[in-house]
């Protein structure tokens, strides 16, 4: 009974892993991210490799579990993948994933004592995945909670198996409603839709006036002496002249300072993206409502918008506009020192796009000029 009770959980496990194959490649032909894709044909190997262990019951010896071995570690390598895609580090991410199958066969070359080995294998990835979305929860402040449940839940079953600390037949259960939670959290709204609303974003409005493409640049707008209602004018004026030349305007508020009211922004306006930077917030990057959306007061936020926003620049060859408003108010926040290295790295990749980033800022509301005239030698050039 204990033997027959193990296989059927151990199928049951199986069908669960691999029903994720066809319910993630549909979220990737409905959304194209590539997300999607790797984890549903990580998951299909995965769940082969499942379904064959319930043929080869003892992992140590049979020759069938080490074909196993190198399906399920071909599917965590695009499990991993995928979440390198989240963050737009697939490659970094892929090349780290690469030394579990080259010690797996230096292993096989030499003849190793398979026994222990092969618990290193299966437990490896595992930990490598946990430690990944740690990595992003912590360091992107993307929500990835749910999945980091699950797979951190996984982990320590497998752990558990792996010590003879749990029946087989349990681990498999609940390795089963483990993914279940992993599924439930890929396809809450609010994990990483950001590129999909951004993507469509990006093809919506129609240009009255012909312009084409023109590469980067970065400026920065001397807000010395301007009264409030000057600075809305001229961001208004900004937009409206960027939407007759099909150009998207992206308008960054640090704190409210500046909202879609005051810019008079509606839902018909298709050209013109609101993000609202707000103190504190830990969450990730929501999806947009009526054309606002919302970030934390993170820099690794910011790079994760800018990363994407030249991205799907590029792809659609149609110019963009960063505005942020402002920057001495991000200076003033994060210090100098962080903002100049951020944008140091930025810089490059915007003059080398069709992605213009213009910025605001107040020059008497730093203690010290020099701080300011670094940015202002960064500059293309200064608006006042």
């Amino acid at each position: 009974m204990i033997e027959l009770f193990e296989s059927l959980m151990r199928i049951f496990n199986g069908l669960i892993t691999l029903s994720f194959f066809p319910l993630l490649y549909n979220l990737y032909k409905r959304t194209s991210r590539r997300f999607f894709l790797y984890w549903s044909l990580g998951f299909l190997l995965y769940g082969i490799n499942i379904m064959l262990r319930v043929v080869a019951t003892d992992i140590t010896v049979s020759n069938l579990t080490i074909i196993a071995f190198f399906l399920t570690t071909t599917g965590f390598i695009l499990i991993v993948t995928g979440i390198g895609e989240l963050i737009q580090r697939t490659k970094y991410l892929l090349t780290l994933t690469l030394i579990l199958p080259i010690i797996l066969l230096i292993t096989a070359v030499l003849g190793g004592n398979w026994q222990y080995f092969i618990w290193f294998i299966v437990l490896s990835p595992y930990a490598f995945i946990v430690l990944s979305l740690i990595g992003i929860q912590s360091y992107y402040n993307y929500d990835v909670k749910m999945l980091l449940a699950g797979w951190a839940n996984i982990f320590l079953l497998n752990f558990a198996f792996a010590f003879n600390y749990m029946n087989p037949g349990f681990v498999d259960l609940l390795s089963a409603v483990s993914k279940i939670i992993i599924y439930w959290g890929m396809t809450q709204p609010s994990f990483a839709f950001i590129v999909d609303d951004l993507g469509r974003f990006m093809i919506s409005g129609i240009a009255t006036e012909y312009h084409l493409p023109e590469n980067g640049e970065f400026s920065l707008v001397n807000l010395a002496g301007h009264t409030r209602e000057k600075e809305i004018a001229w961001i208004k004026n900004r937009i409206e002249a960027n939407s007759k030349k099909g150009i998207r305007t992206i308008f960054i508020s640090y704190y409210d300072l500046i909202t879609p009211r005051d810019l008079s922004l509606t839902e018909d306006n298709e050209d013109t993206y609101f993000v609202r930077v707000q103190t504190g917030s830990k969450n990730v990057p929501s999806p947009f409502e009526e054309k606002v959306m919302s970030l934390g007061d993170d820099l690794s936020q910011l790079d994760l918008l800018f990363s994407d926003i030249v991205k799907l620049s590029s792809e659609r060859q149609i110019g963009s506009e960063i505005i942020i408003y402002s920057l001495s108010t991000v200076i003033h926040t994060h210090g100098w020192k962080r903002l100049y290295t951020f944008l140091t790295a930025k810089i490059p990749m915007i003059k080398s796009s069709i992605v213009s980033l213009t910025c605001f800022y107040y020059p008497e509301t730093h203690e010290t000029g020099a701080d300011i005239n670094k940015f202002e030698m960064m500059a293309d050039k200064i608006i006042k």
